[in-house]
């Protein structure tokens, strides 16, 4: 099972690895060709999907996943910001969120 204060302790050093300004711009840019790398491969997924007509025709898998990968960092930077935030409280609110996304994408 995954430790909640294990999550949030490597999830808070993360933050502050590339927030603080003494972070090196060479760590800064690793984490985000990471999140770069991790973004570009929703996408294709999206597209794949998109390809196999999952989505209702005006769905732009381009533009899902963006919108659906922007969330979801917003929603990890409000776990490790607020310590009263659960992980199964950061899971219900991306699952009802997810939800009400994917009904208006998805056949």
């Amino acid at each position: 099972m995954f430790n909640v204060n294990l999550s949030r302790t490597f999830a808070t050093n993360l933050f502050f690895q590339v927030d603080v300004p003494r972070t090196s711009a060479a760590a800064r840019q690793a984490y985000q060709n990471v999140d770069k790398q991790l973004e570009g491969q929703l996408i294709e997924l999206l597209h794949a999907l998109h390809d196999e007509q999952v989505f209702i025709a005006k769905v732009d898998p381009q533009s899902l996943g963006e919108m659906i990968w922007n969330n979801v960092n917003q929603m990890f930077t409000d776990f490790i910001s607020d310590e009263e935030m659960s992980l199964e409280s950061l899971k219900e609110t991306l699952n009802r969120q997810m939800a009400a996304i994917m009904a208006l994408a998805l056949k």
